[in-house]
């Protein structure tokens, strides 16, 4: 294992956590996230009569008329944002709209009775959008609380890197786990007057990412993230998920981009996240933008606990991959005990050592590390096996 080097002079490591890097933590997984949205309003339980339940009968329609197999929180989302240009009168909007930005979905599809039926108790999607995004934040703010001791291996985990590594941590999970590790994190949110929350500085979040404090990028939001005060759709960090809870309204759309609207919620989920990245720049299209960098600049990647499924994210793995080429260390780590490369990592052909389903795991090849453990590692060697291979 090398040695540590003075800490201005550390190599730069791009680490990626996806949904299996906080599992084992005890955070929510993608179908305990959505029976919680399911289970709202249905007959014996606490929500039954003071909320319709929303979520169970948009389900039912995707699955019943739009043929889906399953349905998860992610489809509810996306369903809701294509549902917005079919239901809007932008005609009485105060400010006329350009053609060029006009939704041109409604006069070419009629929604089904089943839909009208759906959205005819008067409550708006953005209503319903808020109150999925308080759902998802309130129930990752309640596996935290109860996570402990399981997070001090996360801590353990980023202090074996520390010595060998400067860190640049992005994070797909909503939840702050990451946050509470005791590391000088930048992200690009300052100290302000207030004493709860913070306002994001691009040009501080830039001028730090060639220095030797460690990056942390939640690039789809978090559970700390909320609106600022007085309707404006800047989002601030607050100094806890319970705080921010209460400035994580949904604001509606804030753009109309080529007839598609682009919501603005305190996190980016649904279908459309690249949409959402890019027109909503502080912070995520800043975030987008450092994570784009890193990749290509950094040759070391180390990836935890992501399934692939993010188009946005594979495409530039696949770039990382052809552009560092043989000289690039890539180090994948799931709970899976099969690996399809092509899939998970997007590699290019004769870039990566191919690796088959077929292959021995744990797999250290040239350039390409494959190991099937749940985080946090009950393997302790697992932590040396990632350094070892990355740092040489």
């Amino acid at each position: 294992m090398n040695t540590a080097r003075g800490a201005n002079h550390l190599p730069k490591l791009t680490i990626l956590f996806g949904a299996g890097s906080t599992i084992g933590s005890g955070m929510p997984s993608t179908p305990i996230i959505t029976d919680r949205l399911l289970q709202l309003g249905q007959p014996n339980t606490p929500t039954a009569g003071q909320i319709r339940p929303f979520f169970s009968e948009l389900s039912n329609i995707l699955i019943t008329h739009g043929g889906f197999s399953s349905v998860n929180f992610e489809h509810l989302l996306h369903a809701m944002e294509m549902l917005e240009p079919l239901l809007g009168n932008y005609d009485n909007h105060p400010f006329q709209i350009n053609d060029y930005f006009r939704p041109v979905l409604k006069p070419l599809v009629e929604p089904t009775e089943s839909t009208q039926q759906l959205l005819c108790n008067g409550c708006s999607i953005s209503y319903w959008r808020g109150t999925a995004f308080r759902q998802i934040a309130q129930l990752f703010s309640e596996s935290v609380s109860n996570s402990q001791p399981k997070e001090t291996h996360l801590a353990d985990f980023l202090s074996q890197l520390t010595p060998h590594f400067t860190l640049r941590l992005f994070t797909l999970n909503y939840d702050d786990l990451v946050d509470r590790v005791q590391l000088p994190w930048n992200d690009g949110f300052v100290s302000n007057n207030s004493d709860y929350y913070q306002p994001f500085d691009p040009k501080q979040f830039l001028s730090q990412n060639e220095a030797p404090a460690p990056l942390l990028v939640h690039l789809h939001g978090s559970t700390r993230f909320g609106y600022a005060q007085d309707g404006i759709f800047d989002i601030h960090k607050y100094k806890s998920p319970e705080v921010a809870l209460n400035h994580a309204q949904d604001k509606g759309f804030s753009q109309n981009v080529n007839g598609k609207m682009i919501f603005s919620g305190p996190m980016i989920s649904g279908l459309s996240k690249i949409e959402q990245l890019l027109y909503r720049p502080c912070p995520y299209g800043y975030y987008l933008k450092s994570f784009i960098d890193n990749v290509l600049e950094t040759p070391r990647l180390l990836v935890l606990g992501y399934g692939g499924l993010d188009r946005h994210i594979n495409e530039w793995i696949l770039q990382f991959a052809q552009l560092h080429g043989r000289s690039s260390k890539l180090a994948y780590v799931a709970p899976v005990e099969t690996f399809d490369t092509q899939a998970v990592i997007g590699a290019a052909a004769n870039t990566l050592e191919p690796l088959c389903r077929k292959s021995q795991l744990p797999y250290y090849g040239q350039n390409l590390a494959v190991e099937t453990a749940l985080f946090p590692f009950e393997d302790g060697q697992v932590s040396h096996r990632l350094i070892d291979f990355l740092a040489k």
